[in-house]
């Protein structure tokens, strides 16, 4: 049986997260109501739309690709492949060594 996984540890939907999928959803909307709600068009209402849109698909990237980082003062799971030493593990041979036929 696997250990249950502590959700408060590294929550999925994050503040920036929030952020960024926020900015994403009002910059459509924006571009929707200044390009066709409205009576006539508003250029400058599409073009902020876009902007924020675009300002919120780049948070949300950015907080994507972010590297999770442990709680301060704990340590890493011993096979934890963010740990303090990942670069130093990753790039060392094989501890039984290549073998050859």
């Amino acid at each position: 049986m696997t250990a249950p996984v502590d959700p408060a540890r590294e929550p999925v939907f994050t503040p920036r997260l929030q952020l960024g999928f926020g900015l994403l959803a009002f910059g459509i909307g924006l571009m929707f109501l200044c390009g066709k709600v409205l009576p006539a068009p508003v250029p400058a209402g599409i073009a902020g739309g876009i902007t924020l849109a675009i300002a919120g698909f780049v948070v949300v990237v950015a907080e994507a690709l972010r590297d999770p980082v442990a709680p301060a003062g704990e340590d890493p799971a011993p096979g934890d492949p963010a740990g303090p030493h990942a670069r130093e593990r990753a790039s060392a041979p094989p501890a039984g060594g290549a073998q050859s036929r």
